[in-house]
């Protein structure tokens, strides 16, 4: 059976990058679809050359070449990261860490309900400021790291970029927190919402949650994730987050 040559397997890096093909992850899946396509139309017809096999290869990927593969595994892979999330928060509703995550919010609304007007702008507006503060931290680390890989290996990975985006956390806290107090607020200029307990209610549930959420975005499902990736493609262990 016919085998590609470790040049030629090259040029096919070398071909997808030409293509727009940045991620060296999707590189490596595109580059293993070429060469057995091409491996396959050479071992049924050997005078076929290397460089019409490749093109027609590419040929099956239609006028728009990578770039409908590399946005499917873009998306792939931030639906994984989506889920893994999901799933990780949803442990905190089961036994025993359904039992903190009510103590908790119990406990900041009594805070809240205790407090005077001032003391509740303290906490509301303090907590925003350490929540950008970690994610703010977590995402300029990670990026000093994956810019170091890139410059020491040459080589981007789409896991890194996907782990670097935490899918959709910031659309998640202002579901759960900003939208809420900017209704609120049109409501009442002046803030008078903070004195309702429905409304303290649903603020301190909305802040243990984002907290959850920021912890298992930045923290669980990362480890989890890069787990999955180094069983599944051990050859990139050096180069990830």
């Amino acid at each position: 059976m016919f085998k590609l040559s470790e040049n030629q397997i090259q040029q096919l890096y070398k071909f997808t990058e030409q293509h727009y093909v940045e991620w060296y992850d999707v590189q490596t899946e595109l580059v293993d679809h070429l060469a057995n396509g091409i491996e396959h139309q050479i071992g049924l017809n050997p005078e076929l050359s290397f460089e019409s096999a490749l093109n027609n290869e590419f040929k099956k990927f239609g006028v728009l070449g990578f770039s409908e593969v590399v946005e499917q595994k873009t998306n792939a892979l931030n639906k994984h990261y989506r889920r893994l999330v999901l799933q990780s928060f949803r442990a905190y509703f089961k036994l025993p860490k359904i039992l903190l995550t009510i103590v908790l919010v119990l406990a900041l609304w009594q805070i809240l309900y205790i407090s005077d007007f001032n003391f509740k702008m303290f906490i509301i507006i303090g907590f925003l400021i350490v929540f950008q503060f970690i994610l703010i931290r977590y995402l300029y680390i990670k990026s000093r790291k994956n810019k170091k890989m890139v410059k020491l290996t040459g080589k981007k990975l789409l896991i890194n970029k996907t782990l670097l985006g935490l899918g959709d956390l910031l659309q998640i806290a202002n579901t759960f927190l900003v939208y809420p107090i900017s209704f609120a607020s049109i409501h009442n200029s002046d803030f008078l919402f903070l004195e309702n307990p429905i409304y303290q209610f649903t603020i301190t549930a909305s802040m243990v949650f984002l907290t959850i959420i920021l912890f298992v975005s930045i923290k669980v499902v990362p480890e989890k994730l890069l787990h999955i990736v180094i069983q599944q493609h051990p050859q990139y262990k050096s180069m990830l987050l």
